[in-house]
């Protein structure tokens, strides 16, 4: 018998072992270190990722007090965007976490400036991540933001035609007149524009409806209407914070002195701050110099026409060089749940500031001579009729308004500047 083939296998064991040997230095060598590297990588994304959501959620508790004064600002048009008691909040704690907020409200300019700081904590409160922001909120009305509001369809019959501002319709728009214009905008029609031949909007068009008949428009043009509620008229909020109040009828005289008197009464000088008017079930008769910023509401029960209702006797402007604009010193707007009349016995007849009425969509209207003419410059919610004034009936929109809105009206939210920090 031979013994060759037993020393054949052990030179390959041993050849075997010597490349298991080279196998696991090549392990040790390159294999390890990457696995260690992974390792490594792995426990860095791992903390990075938890890390970002730390931030996300810190960041997600500040984001949330910012939120919650446009919640309570949407809900109440008319109070609580300046003041203390309304703005304060202490902060808000969370699972593994909390909010604070820091503010400053500008009455003037109609702003609220915010920082909100979230924070993600964990264990007894330790700050893991701090994410803040900073926005500002700017209060606008409505009631100052379009040179016409409709609240429902709407038809022009007049022709040659000048709208100057934006004009806002809660409905259906139709044209029959020729030589309709839109100076600026935007034009605001929640639903479709019918006829409009040789109509012209030198601005934007936002609608919601199918078509836009004849119009062409010298602009953008969206197939969407922006969300805007029509306002109302809080009754008692005007009475909680009116500077004078009234259950019976009153003509009211304003005076280039900074006052305004009471016909058969008292003269009551104008505060700095603003005048608001109240009638309660009654009615205004109103005219002269408004050298102030004032707002006369005239409200009346509801189905009444003999409540809630202002005449608007001979001209009504402002006191100063620039009389037919709203100033930082004086701006002026009338408010009635059922008609504003304007009449005029004799010349001309120029009215400024906004002119609301609750109620309708042709609660409005004008008489006056025959041969004179009728100038409104600022806001007006209403179709008008018009008896007299062949001389010519002239709608403008004043963006002073805007700037230097009258006391006491209804206001929305906007956020106009969010930065994260």
């Amino acid at each position: 018998m031979s013994i060759r083939p037993c020393c054949r296998s052990s030179r390959s064991s041993s050849s075997a072992r010597g490349q298991a040997l080279v196998l696991a230095f090549l392990l040790i060598l390159f294999v390890l270190p990457l696995g260690l590297t992974l390792y490594k990588y792995v426990g860095a994304s791992i903390r990075a990722s938890v890390a970002e959501s730390h931030q996300t959620a810190a960041l997600g508790y500040a984001n949330g007090v910012v939120m919650d004064y446009l919640r309570q600002f949407s809900q109440d048009p008319y109070s609580g965007h300046y003041d203390a008691a309304s703005l304060a909040r202490s902060d808000f704690f969370y699972e593994n976490g909390f909010s604070t907020v820091t503010y400053i409200p500008d009455a003037v300019n109609h702003n609220l400036y915010l920082r909100a700081e979230g924070t993600f904590a964990s264990g007894a409160g330790t700050a893991r991540a701090t994410r803040a922001i900073e926005a500002v909120i700017h209060f606008q009305s409505p009631l100052t933001r379009y040179g016409t509001m409709i609240n429902g369809p709407f038809t022009i019959s007049g022709s040659n035609v000048t709208y100057i501002g934006g004009m806002w319709i809660n409905g259906a728009l139709s044209v029959t007149g020729s030589n309709v214009k839109w100076n600026g905008g935007p034009l605001i029609v929640n639903g479709s524009v019918t006829g409009a031949a040789g109509a012209t909007l030198n601005g934007t068009l936002y609608y919601s409806g199918a078509g836009i008949g004849g119009l062409t428009v010298n602009g953008s043009k969206y197939n969407f209407v922006p969300s805007t509620t029509w306002p109302t008229i809080d009754q008692n909020f005007y009475y909680a914070n009116s500077t004078y109040v009234s259950t019976v009828t009153q003509t009211v005289v304003f005076n280039a002195a900074g006052t305004y008197s009471i016909a058969g009464g008292a003269t009551y000088s104008i505060p700095a701050s603003g005048a608001v008017l109240y009638c309660s079930g009654c009615n205004f008769t109103v005219s002269g110099l408004v050298a102030g910023r004032v707002t006369v509401v005239a409200a009346g029960a509801s189905g009444s026409s003999t409540q809630g209702n202002i005449a608007v006797s001979g001209n009504l402007y402002y006191a100063g060089v620039s009389s037919m604009s709203a100033t930082a010193a004086n701006s002026f707007a009338a408010l009635a749940t059922n008609t504003i009349k304007f009449t005029q016995t004799s010349g001309n007849m120029d009215v400024a500031g906004t002119y609301f009425v609750q109620n309708g969509t042709t609660n409005m209207s004008v008489s006056g001579p025959s041969s004179k003419k009728f100038w409104l410059n600022g806001v007006r919610t209403q179709g008008m009729t018009v008896s007299g004034f062949g001389g010519g009936v002239t709608l403008s929109y004043d963006t002073g308004l805007l700037a230097y809105p009258p006391p006491g009206l209804p206001e929305t939210p906007m956020l106009v500047n969010y930065r994260v920090r």
